[in-house]
């Protein structure tokens, strides 16, 4: 059964094929501004035979800087380069793209500014692109490549476990 998501392409599913994870690590990047300290995501790549690599990006919440959220447009090109990937800009289907913001407790709440209730669960997110052939633009004084602005889909539990795998959802950052 082939089912058809958004962005108009085809996911075949997947009967049970486990993702091979190929990058599991903190990922380090510069936020708007040079001032600000640096931001601090955990960055997780899958691949499967025949099918388009996935990205996972985390926003930890520890993160003392801009969200991963508010750069994901500049961060998903700069991951691909600095992770040695930049023939995925040249893929005929794009990589599929995926923010994870983990739950918040209201202690970490306390300490995380700009947040007025805190996260209980997980929520996951695709972001997609209009053109992946990354530009050269300037942030906060500072070349960056960016993809242009990211489209937004929730995306529930029970998808993201497709894709990745039940134990990489349920696993505790």
């Amino acid at each position: 059964m082939v089912m058809m998501f958004p962005e108009g392409m085809p996911r075949p599913e997947l009967g049970g094929i486990q993702p091979l994870k190929i990058h599991d690590a903190l990922y380090t990047y510069r936020g708007y501004y040079d001032a600000e300290p640096e931001g601090l995501s955990q960055v997780r790549l899958f691949s499967r035979p025949c099918e388009r690599p996935i990205i996972v990006i985390t926003d930890l919440p520890e993160n003392p800087t801009t969200s991963v959220t508010n750069l994901m447009e500049t961060l998903v090109p700069e991951i691909i380069r600095d992770l040695g990937k930049p023939v995925w800009f040249e893929a005929e289907t794009p990589p599929i793209v995926i923010e994870h913001l983990p739950p918040i407790n209201s202690r970490e709440q306390k300490h995380a500014s700009g947040l007025h209730e805190y996260r209980r669960t997980d929520e996951y997110s695709e972001a997609t692109f209009a053109n992946w052939r990354p530009k050269t633009i300037w942030i906060g004084g500072r070349e960056r490549l960016s993809l242009g602005e990211p489209d937004w889909r929730h995306m529930p539990h029970d998808e993201v476990a497709r894709l990745i795998g039940e134990d990489e959802v349920k696993r505790s950052i």
